[in-house]
């Protein structure tokens, strides 16, 4: 059975990729995956992406790529290409591009900006931030009270994003359950992950929102200059003129975490 044709547009289309990025995947995990007579394993990289991005049922995605037997729509081997597709990219194509460990600091410190090496000097700066992800309710009871977010009063996963100021993306940890905050899920890292420790030195910046200030004391301890946009004081309407700058170059430096969160979350959404 030959793969069934696919064009372009509808590459970009259901899967949020362009034909080369697709591509460009595929060269790391072609020789991981089985080759079978039914599906390549670029057709296999396809149907994963569009799972991820339609959250369409294996026997819908079957049918829009008239993939099918005798016996009707592959269901089975839907499932089957989209696990191996995943597993391939988890091992080959990962690493290679995201978590600390594929970074050196020299590669760090090409990663800053004018603006961060004016404002904090010629060292790495990280922007930490959280996001989260609204889920359907669980009928696991269990995953349903630990999903559930009483902030939101919706069931969510929440994800941690380390990013350089540039942009380019460290990391992204997770998930963790919905009643988690940025200061419990940084300091979980912190106790289970020290993988930053291989190229961060001490005096080392991080920039960090108004939500990790029960865990700045953490950072320090591990060798972090934080930085962290002030509060308004008591009975006070208004930051001082110090303070308010002091929290624009913040702003000026962590908007590209936002833009990040912005953009996996477009490309999870539904066509």
């Amino acid at each position: 059975m030959e793969d069934p044709h696919i064009t372009d547009d509808e590459v970009k289309m259901w899967t949020g990729w362009r034909r080369e990025e697709i591509s460009k995947m595929h060269e790391s995990i072609e020789g991981s995956m089985k080759q079978s007579k039914n599906r390549s394993s670029e057709l296999a990289l396809i149907m994963f992406w569009m799972k991820l991005r339609t959250n369409l049922s294996y026997d819908q995605i079957g049918s829009l790529m008239n993939y099918k037997s005798a016996s009707g729509y592959q269901r089975k081997r839907v499932s089957e290409g989209c696990s191996s597709a995943q597993k391939a990219l988890l091992i080959n194509f990962v690493p290679r591009f995201l978590g600390a460990e594929h970074l050196t600091r020299t590669q760090a410190l090409a990663h800053q900006t004018i603006y961060s090496k004016t404002f904090f000097g010629d060292n790495v700066a990280l922007i930490l931030d959280g996001t989260y992800y609204f889920i359907q309710k669980s009928k696991d009871h269990a995953f349903q009270r630990a999903t559930y977010s009483g902030q939101k009063k919706r069931h969510l996963i929440k994800m941690l994003s380390i990013t350089f100021p540039d942009g380019y993306v460290v990391d992204t940890v997770g998930p963790f359950s919905g009643a988690a905050n940025d200061a419990s899920i940084t300091e979980s890292i912190l106790q289970l992950n020290d993988s930053l420790q291989l190229w961060t030195e001490d005096g080392d910046t991080v920039i960090v929102d108004r939500g990790f200030r029960d865990c700045i004391g953490s950072l320090e301890d591990a060798g972090f200059e934080v930085r962290m946009p002030a509060f308004l004081p008591a009975q006070q309407k208004q930051l001082s003129t110090a303070d308010s700058d002091a929290t624009r170059l913040l702003t000026k430096n962590r908007w590209t975490a936002e833009a990040y969160h912005g953009r996996i979350k477009k490309m999870g959404s539904s066509v």
